[in-house]
C-alpha cells in the first residue's frame, strides 16, 4: 500500500504546484502530514521526470518554470479477462 500513498501524495504535490498554491516547503509538508525532507523528495521526483520547478517568493509557491508543462500522475487497477 506504500505505492498508493506515494501516488496519492505525488498527485497532491503536482496539483498544488500546477495551481501555484504550495506555500513554503513547511506549509506543503504540513498539508501532506510529512517532514520537510520527505516533501523535498516529492519535488525532486517531479524534477527527475524532466520538469523544471522553481520557488516563487512573490506568491509564495513552487511553480512550473514552463507554464505549458506539467506531470500527469495516473494509477489504475482494472479487472481484465485472461485468454486461456
Amino acid at each position: 500500500m506504500k505505492q498508493l500513498s506515494f501516488v496519492s501524495n505525488l498527485k497532491i504535490v503536482e496539483r498544488l504546484i500546477f495551481l501555484k498554491s504550495t506555500g513554503s516547503v513547511k506549509d506543503l509538508a504540513a498539508t501532506l502530514g510529512m517532514s520537510d525532507r520527505m516533501t523535498f523528495r516529492y519535488i525532486d521526483y517531479i524534477k527527475s521526470q524532466g520538469l523544471k520547478i522553481e520557488y516563487n517568493r512573490n506568491i509564495p509557491s513552487y511553480v512550473y518554470a514552463k507554464s505549458n508543462e506539467r506531470l500527469l500522475v495516473e494509477f489504475s487497477i482494472k479487472k481484465v479477462k485472461v485468454k486461456k
